[in-house]
């Protein structure tokens, strides 16, 4: 956790000067008009709020609430069968694939999804 931050950190720092070069270089070539800088947004006035409520919701229930009902589903069930569930993601993604992503699902990938999970029972199982 301590180097994602880092990394998103380091991440941040780069973009945002990215942004204010380039700022200033539109700012420098524009029209006598459109000379000015364009003022330096507060730290959350140009996010929308419902944006960061979605990623908050996304932060809590992908890493705390995943990790912790896999941590209770090793706890409670055996551990072979607690890693096949947990190996099921490439089928449980197909169907939102197709619903939302409006993706077509080929033979390939409905495959690859099989034999993943096939081989974690087979690893978790001996």
């Amino acid at each position: 956790m301590v180097f994602g931050v880092l990394g998103i950190v380091i991440l941040a720092w780069i973009l945002r000067a990215a942004g204010r070069s380039k700022r200033l270089g539109e700012a420098l070539s524009a029209s006598a008009e459109t000379e000015h800088l364009p003022p330096r947004p507060g730290r959350f006035t140009d996010a929308r709020p419902l944006a960061i409520l979605l990623v908050t919701i996304g932060a809590i229930f992908g890493p705390v609430l995943g990790v912790w009902c896999s941590i209770v589903a090793v706890d409670r069930t055996e551990t072979g069968i607690a890693a096949t569930l947990m190996a099921m993601t490439p089928v449980f993604i197909l169907p939102f694939a197709i619903l939302i992503e409006r993706e077509r699902i080929g033979w390939r990938a409905t495959i690859g999804a099989i034999i993943a999970v096939a081989g974690v029972s087979v690893l978790a199982t001996v």
